[in-house]
């Protein structure tokens, strides 16, 4: 499997699993929510109590009063209870909604999982494939490691004729020494036959001198001939010679041949047998269709490739939001757990109250039965009161103060009762009531916070639809900054500006100057009156033409004065410039070579015309030349473009991008060079043609 493919697979398993986290994640929160409607529904009924209740409280009301109170409290705990059981129905069927919604999910989190363990097992398959593949290629590699074992057996053994030639060498070489000797002898001969001639008037015997002139011309006519072998065998040791050196090449020429053939073989036997893999499904009548079948397949993959790539970073891109929304809802849930948690505290904090509301409640039902029975028994009295009454007006009173004294000792004693109660009550700090003071600020608190929570409510929504916003911007933003980059323009956090020597603030300058110098110079007349003045006040009138020659003679001292200081300050400055362009020369070549070596091309700038040169080229004119043209770049037609057409069509035509041409440029040339050094390692013995 291509390793782009795997990428992109994990890429796609990672978001799986990231929106199911965060599908995970959104169902707890609606949980907590509900949880949450359901405490504040219980918190409103314990408010609602707790605001009759307080309101109910007072001061001992009188019979009447607490009886109305009771029945009040009563309908509204009645209401309460019908509402109540409603609300929770309707917020347990909203929770079995989500249950059911959550099931789903898990569902589909199920096939997801199914599919990427057939992913996973097809990646397996295609290793097994693979690996069936790289032991394939062993053999062959061991095959061909016995061919070159071969192959060097055969050049040990014309090594041996090589010898066998050099020896033959040594002896031709001798051969020409003795004929070099049997030059000298017959040299030797012509100074002798010379001389012989010389005394050949002294000879007395001419029979003798014929003689010696038969046995020279005989030596003559062995030399001649000895000449001619010579002549001829020089002339067999050319011929040898060229025979060796066309044996040589021939021989040269065989074995590299035999060598580019045999790797030729190979990798089309390679490319065959994988192009028939590929197309085993498909019928191919003839190789060079084969050959062009692969040739669109490694079209189709390239495009694969890309497309990938593309579809990788706009994945990356989705996975860093997922990123970015699960911490802001773990953020939110954060905030919630803190809310929950603040709230249970109120709860925990109601409970108490209501606690306490309760046991109030208790003995103010206490206190109304006390108060009924002392109704009852007043009742009663005051009829008995109204008997005695009459009783005593009828009997004439006789016996009228011992039953008052019994029913005010009576009376007495429910006093007392009552009193021992009301301070065992006031001694009960569990029983102590909620001051008005403190129930009144608890509402305003609650308020408060419902206010602030409805606030910060209303501000998440408008932040969350603010985020929306300038997400999509970045992303409209990063989407033109990529495809202004693959047209091929620059980025404008990353330039820089760039003066002119000579431009228009320069010839400004250049003006201001010159009119800095006229300045300078009626300064100059300035101070030369102005010294005339000083010394015509010194000596007076008298001796104008002295006074005029010491003026200038003073001014012109200061002026010689200022002028060697601007001498020296112009030679610092032109010493200081020539530093700096030594150094803008020395750090612009350092920076062409780091660009040379890290993006491996040659830039070479005339006016608007960029030429580049790679350093992997076949040749010193293998060049791109493009001209910018209002911030575009625009190929110049080449010789050396002509040849690059199909990747020009692909990386410029299609595509459209410049850093892709020259990425997919380098390649090639680094594969070529490649190429070559293998086969300069393998085939040492192979030479170049002339």
């Amino acid at each position: 499997m291509h390793p782009m493919c795997q990428a992109f697979r994990l890429c796609l398993n990672e978001s799986v699993m990231y929106h199911t986290s965060l599908v995970i994640i959104k169902l707890r929160v609606q949980q907590l929510s509900l949880q949450g409607v359901l405490r504040n529904g219980k918190l409103l009924m314990s408010r609602m109590l707790r605001q009759l209740l307080m309101n109910q409280i007072g001061v001992f009301p009188t019979h009447l009063q607490v009886r109305v109170r009771a029945t009040k409290l009563e309908e509204e705990l009645s209401d309460m209870k019908c509402t109540a059981p409603v609300a929770i129905a309707e917020l347990e069927g909203e929770q079995h909604a989500l249950e059911v919604q959550k099931s789903i999910l898990n569902a589909r989190v199920a096939e997801l999982e199914e599919d990427l363990r057939r992913e996973r097992s097809c990646h397996a398959r295609l290793k097994a494939e693979w690996e069936a593949k790289v032991s394939s290629w062993d053999s062959e590699k061991q095959a061909l490691e016995s061919s070159l074992e071969k192959l060097r057996l055969e050049l040990k053994e014309k090594n041996v004729t090589l010898q066998k030639q050099e020896m033959y060498k040594t002896k031709l070489m001798v051969a020409q020494q003795k004929v070099q000797e049997l030059q000298l002898e017959v040299d030797n001969n012509r100074e002798n036959v010379k001389q012989m001639d010389s005394m050949q008037q002294k000879l007395l015997n001419y029979a003798d001198v014929l003689k010696e002139n038969e046995t020279l011309t005989k030596k003559v006519s062995n030399l001649r001939e000895l000449i001619s072998n010579n002549l001829l065998l020089e002339g067999q040791l050319e011929e040898l010679k060229l025979q060796q050196k066309k044996a040589e090449e021939n021989q040269s020429e065989l074995i590299r041949l035999k060598a580019e053939t045999m790797g030729l073989k190979q990798d089309l036997k390679q490319w065959t047998e994988l192009a028939r893999h590929y197309f085993r499904d498909k019928e191919v009548s003839s190789e060079h269709l084969l050959i062009v079948d692969m040739k669109d397949l490694v079209d189709r993959s390239q495009r694969n490739i890309i497309e990938l790539t593309y579809e990788k970073k706009e994945l990356q891109q989705e996975l860093q939001k997922v990123k970015e929304k699960n911490t802001s809802l773990s953020l939110e849930l954060e905030t919630a757990h803190a809310r929950d948690v603040k709230s249970k505290g109120l709860l925990e904090k109601y409970a108490s109250s209501i606690r306490r509301l309760k046991k109030q409640n208790n003995l103010v039902t206490w206190e109304r039965d006390d108060l009924r029975q002392m109704v009852d028994s007043f009742q009663k009295e005051v009829t008995l009161i109204g008997n005695t009454t009459f009783s005593d007006a009828t009997s004439g009173g006789a016996s009228g103060g011992e039953p008052d004294k019994c029913k005010i000792e009576t009376l007495m004693s429910v006093i007392e009762g009552y009193t021992k109660r009301m301070k065992e009550l006031e001694a009960d700090k569990e029983l102590v009531c909620v001051s008005s003071d403190q129930s009144s600020s608890s509402h305003p608190d609650v308020r408060r916070l419902t206010t602030e929570r409805d606030e910060l409510l209303k501000e998440k929504e408008e932040l969350v639809k603010k985020e929306k916003e300038l997400t999509d911007k970045v992303e409209h933003l990063n989407y033109q900054m990529e495809w202004r980059a693959l047209k091929g323009d620059f980025d404008i956090r990353e330039t820089k500006v760039l003066k002119l020597r000579h431009g228009p603030h320069d010839k400004e300058s250049t003006s201001s100057t010159a009119g800095l110098g006229a300045l300078d110079q009626l300064r100059m007349e300035n101070e030369q009156l102005k010294e005339k003045i000083r010394i015509l006040k010194e000596q007076g009138a008298s001796g104008a033409v002295d006074v005029t020659i010491q003026a200038e003679n003073n001014v012109s001292a200061a002026a010689r004065q200022q002028v060697e200081e601007l001498n020296g300050k112009i030679k610092s400055l032109q010493v200081q410039g020539k530093r700096l362009r030594e150094v803008y020369k020395t750090s612009s070549q350092e920076f062409r070579e780091t660009v040379y070596q890290l993006f491996g091309y040659k830039v070479d700038r005339t006016q608007n015309m960029y030429k580049l040169a790679s350093m992997y080229a076949d040749a010193p004119t293998d060049n791109l030349l493009f001209q910018s043209l209002e911030g575009e770049l625009n190929l110049i037609e080449t010789d050396y473009s002509k040849v690059l057409k199909p990747l020009l069509d692909l990386h410029l035509g299609q595509h459209h991008s410049i850093p892709m041409l020259m990425s997919a440029l380098t390649q090639e040339l680094f594969q070529r060079q490649t190429m070559r050094r293998y086969r300069a390692f393998f085939y040492p013995t192979e030479r170049p043609k002339h």
